[in-house]
């Protein structure tokens, strides 16, 4: 497995991830994921995103295939945040999370970052025990629509 900066290629990957993440991790209905993939990563926020300097969004990749991706921002001079970090389901349990994380920390701290948020929904026992193991408490909570 590697793990390097996307490419606009790599958006219909992003996208696949993105829902297969969705459905296995949360109990949302069907028109809910693909509203949230439309808003989320549709062409031109995916175009925005890799264009702006402040943001990073890398792609695990096995045998050619995109398998998970984190995105995250520098938010304030000293500040990373991880916004998302996906991994498709059957994917899961070999490490990709851990490693991903690690490469969006490295890539944040070369942007600035001194310290690391990551933000996760509330209901998503698996992202929450995830952020837990790397040494994140919670913070506080906002509400998403």
């Amino acid at each position: 497995m590697s793990i390097r900066r996307a490419a606009s290629a790599d958006k219909p990957a992003i996208r696949d991830v993105a829902r297969r993440s969705l459905q296995a991790s949360y109990s949302l209905g069907p028109h809910a994921i693909t509203s949230a993939i439309e808003e989320w990563y549709g062409e031109e926020r995916l175009d925005e995103t890799l264009s702006d300097d402040g943001r990073v969004l890398l792609v695990a990749v096995e045998d050619e295939q995109v398998v998970g991706f984190s995105e995250s921002t520098l938010a304030g001079a000293e500040i990373g945040t991880l916004l998302w970090l996906h991994v498709d389901p059957a994917y899961r349990g070999h490490g990709i999370a851990s490693e991903l994380f690690e490469a969006t920390r490295t890539e944040l701290e070369s942007l600035g970052a001194e310290r690391i948020h990551g933000r996760v929904l509330s209901d998503n026992a698996d992202g929450n025990a995830f952020y837990r193991s790397k040494g994140f408490e919670p913070a506080g909570e906002e509400t998403v629509e």
